[in-house]
């Protein structure tokens, strides 16, 4: 081990944070979108968008490598102010069990972070950030949402949807550290 590596400690404040999951599972939405939900998010993220202007989609994890959406350019990007962090809870699809669900990455306030802005085709934004979002958004839980973020590239700073947690959404775990 490393000489400056850091060691995770139980102290009863992490069980008093995670105590009501122990046992039985939290109960969470399950319930898909349906379709007007969908519909409607892609109205929704789109309402602030001129007809000249670009649509970009700013990817920090698997969107990176899979980004559910055709797109004409890609370009390195930081969205400042912007964090990775483990604070969307509870998942028992990609992140856990039925018996032991896990926290999945969604962006939350503070610090940085890198990714990858993707520039939609302008002749099928609404067709891509549907398919997109039926990626993202699997139940109408609203925990990790789309919004506007600014984000800076090597040719300048755009404006790009992201998915951000809800920080008043009941999926919202934060506050964990590694200590």
């Amino acid at each position: 081990m490393a000489q400056n590596a850091r060691l995770m400690r139980l102290t009863p404040d992490h069980v008093a944070r995670i105590a009501p999951y122990v046992g039985d599972s939290p109960q969470l939405p399950t319930d898909p979108p349906s379709a007007a939900d969908y519909a409607d998010a892609v109205r929704e993220i789109l309402a602030t968008v001129r007809p000249a202007d670009d649509v970009w989609l700013f990817a920090y994890g698997s969107l990176i490598w899979k980004p559910a959406c055709d797109f004409v350019e890609s370009r390195l990007a930081t969205a400042h102010g912007w964090r990775r962090s483990f604070c969307l809870g509870w998942d028992r699809w990609f992140r856990g069990s039925e018996k032991h669900p896990g926290l999945m990455l969604s962006l939350d306030h503070g610090g940085r972070c890198q990714g990858v802005a993707y520039r939609l085709p302008p002749d099928a934004v609404e067709a891509n950030l549907e398919r997109l979002f039926r990626r993202e958004i699997r139940t109408t839980s609203k925990g990790h949402i789309p919004r506007w973020v600014n984000v800076e590239t090597a040719a300048g700073k755009l404006r790009a949807i992201a998915f951000v947690i809800n920080r008043k959404g009941t999926r919202y775990v934060g506050g964990l550290s590694l200590e």
